[in-house]
């Protein structure tokens, strides 16, 4: 029997909504109670049972997670890639196949993903020391994530182009691990597979690690294409003995995580101190003891060997001798003069910022700027006054941003598009890689007059002076007309909602009839599944003052500024393309 089958599942979890009381309420005492709530779970998702099911009383199960782009309420989409997608071509496996649709705009969860395994093993006939995890890019990060969360499931995980904690190591390092990534993906840095297999090892772990040289984000094409990755997943089997996953899921070292998180600060500004020294430059060459490394940077030696070696246990930096030191792809992206260098970012987060995250109080309690209140003046008055920082805020946004702007160029077509203005294009980056991927297109970068002189620089270098015009000025007060879309990139996301409204309705008003406006933003879920964009929102709130919104605030901020939301595009990415015409 060979069987694609769509499937519905609704389970209930229980959970803690509401404690009744079980006898009447009695004011001024303590009561015993007890908890019977439930809710329901809903995953829409492919099983592929193999030809010759019924002949055999147990079968493997592969359970296969999507990436970001195939979200969404449509089951063609999961076969796009992987196992699904050889499926639908006649692929025979000797596996069952489980491939569930991750909803619009949430990340896999862990507990939904349990409750459907959960569902699948009590009805239909599943080896349960045979179940096997793997899924690329978001679907990767799932893979590493389900692993962690219930370690005494699986009997190998196969994580392509993702990333995880390196702190999950000490629940996985037992788990037959093959991880796979291309060296040259520009959306998923190869660095957050290589801290996971790093992480492993040092707890012991065989963990196997597969790079592909001349790969980009693709890297699982190739992978779910061999049929050694088969062979080695069905090689794997859990063993015998191992602990009841509830103990596990009730033992998640809860107060390590939480310790973790509390003093997450002493990580960020050790790395700090390590950006704002230069190391990473200084060991671009090879190993440099202490002693020459603290003489180039006027330090101490036994404190800054004390800074690395406390680096080092996080991956960054590698001690190979005593008092030596050595680069690590985690502080390879330190150095100064590297594509997508992150040691801007370190600076930018390590600097001003981290005092206005030190009055985070303020902002929660007035709903203002904690920035503006540490250093007087709004964060973009700030750096129109210090070039030298406004230098690191661009480098910075390009190391955050940056591989963003392929993931959108990926996702959406831009092909009709005759002339587009970039409206707070900031540094010319992304207005640069959008006409270098479509040569008939025309630009217009708008920002203040002096930003627009720090992107003309990289315009001429790209060779698109002649196709990019540079426009000054403040897009409170009104922007360029020429234009046939309108595109702003983490723009609104700085500014409330009036000043948000104020911007788009200049927009509005610069735009012909036939116009569309574009913004690239990320589009917060509902419910508690991790999202950058949640963080992101904080970090608004605290430093320029804005905020992050959901589908719904971005809908009703349109309408309110003469446009319809047409449509929201997501990207591989935690971005989406938000896409919007004159009403």
């Amino acid at each position: 029997m060979n069987c694609n089958l769509i499937r519905s599942l609704c389970l209930t979890l229980a959970v803690v909504l509401a404690v009744p009381a079980l006898a009447e309420d009695k004011p001024g005492t303590q009561q015993p109670a007890k908890l019977d709530k439930q809710v329901p779970v809903k995953l829409d998702y492919l099983l592929y049972l193999p030809e010759d099911y019924d002949q055999q009383d147990e079968w493997p199960l592969v359970l296969f997670l999507h990436g970001a782009g195939e979200r969404g309420d449509d089951l063609d989409l999961v076969t796009k890639h992987g196992p699904p997608k050889l499926i639908k071509r006649g692929k025979q496996f000797p596996f069952i196949v489980v491939s569930p649709q991750c909803p619009r705009n949430r990340w896999w969860d862990p507990f939904k993903l349990t409750a459907l395994l959960d569902d699948v093993v009590a009805t239909h006939k599943v080896d349960p020391d045979r179940l096997y995890v793997t899924g690329l890019s978001m679907g990767g990060f799932g893979s590493w994530a389900l692993a962690a969360a219930t370690p005494d499931r699986f009997a190998a995980v196969a994580p392509i182009c993702g990333g995880g904690e390196s702190h999950w190591a000490r629940r996985i390092s037992d788990i037959p691990i093959w991880v796979f990534h291309g060296a040259k993906d520009p959306v998923v840095s190869i660095d957050r597979s290589q801290v996971m297999v790093d992480a492993l090892k040092q707890r012991g772990s065989k963990v196997k690690f597969t790079v592909y040289p001349d790969a980009g984000h693709d890297s699982w094409t190739e992978t779910y294409d061999n049929p050694e990755f088969y062979e080695w997943l069905l090689e794997q089997k859990r063993p015998s003995k191992h602990v009841s996953r509830d103990s596990l899921m009730s033992d998640l070292h809860v107060h390590e995580d939480l310790a973790r998180m509390i003093t997450g600060y002493w990580s960020s500004q050790a790395i700090y101190a390590a950006a704002k020294l230069g190391i990473a430059d200084l060991l671009k060459d090879g190993s440099r003891t202490v002693e020459e490394l603290a003489a180039e940077t006027d330090s101490d030696a036994d404190a800054l060997f004390r800074l690395l070696r406390a680096l080092a246990s996080l991956g960054i930096f590698a001690e190979d001798a005593p008092r030596q030191f050595k680069q690590t792809p985690m502080s390879a992206p330190l150095r100064s003069d590297v594509p997508g260098s992150q040691r801007a970012l370190a600076l930018m987060a390590g600097d001003a910022q981290h005092l206005a995250w030190g009055e985070i109080l303020y902002s929660i309690k007035t709903g203002k700027s904690a920035y503006e209140h540490v250093h007087g003046k709004p964060l973009f008055k700030h750096l129109e006054e210090q070039p030298e920082r406004a230098a690191v805020f661009d480098a910075a946004m390009t190391a955050i941003h940056g591989r963003e702007t392929q993931c959108i160029l990926e996702a959406y077509d831009f092909s009709q598009v005759n002339t587009l203005a970039d409206i707070g294009g900031g540094n010319g980056s992304k207005i640069t890689a959008i006409l270098q991927a479509y040569p008939k297109m025309q630009g217009m970068l708008f920002d203040l007059p002096h930003v627009v002189e720090r992107a003309k620089e990289r315009i001429d270098e790209a060779g698109l002076s002649d196709r990019c015009q540079l426009v000054g000025g403040s897009f409170f007060e009104s922007v360029p007309e020429g234009a046939d879309t309108y595109l702003m990139r983490h723009i609104i996301h700085d500014w409330d909602d009036e000043q948000s409204i104020m911007i788009l309705r200049n927009c509005h008003a610069a735009m012909p009839s036939n116009g569309k406006l574009l913004l690239v933003e990320s589009v917060i879920p509902t419910g508690n599944e991790p999202f950058a964009g949640k963080f992101l929102d904080l970090a608004m709130l605290i430093v320029p003052g804005g905020k992050e919104r959901t589908a719904e605030e971005y809908r009703a901020l349109y309408d309110t500024a003469g446009f319809e939301l047409t449509r929201i595009v997501e990207t591989s990415h935690e971005v989406s393309v938000i896409e919007g015409v004159p009403k």
